[in-house]
């Protein structure tokens, strides 16, 4: 009987042990994970705020160009 308790008590002593060690690693895998993620979504906020950045550069452009024919045309109608 008390064989039996020891044998039971080390195995569950294995059991506990190898079900930590599953748990350091998915904590492991999954602070790996985030970080990537975490670098892939800063690089896809900077490459879409560039993006903005050129389209709001581009529409600038476009406007002063604009701004600046209606003001020769009122001046020719002046």
């Amino acid at each position: 009987m008390k064989n039996d308790n020891k044998t039971y008590k080390v195995n569950q002593d294995a059991l506990v042990s190898n079900l930590r060690m599953q748990l350091d690693e998915t904590k492991d895998m999954i602070i790996k994970v985030k970080d990537t993620k975490e670098r892939e979504f800063r690089k896809l906020r900077e490459k879409c705020d560039e993006e903005i950045r050129r389209e709001t550069d581009k529409r600038q452009f476009e406007y002063d160009k604009l701004r600046e024919e209606i003001q020769m045309f009122q001046r020719k109608l002046s």
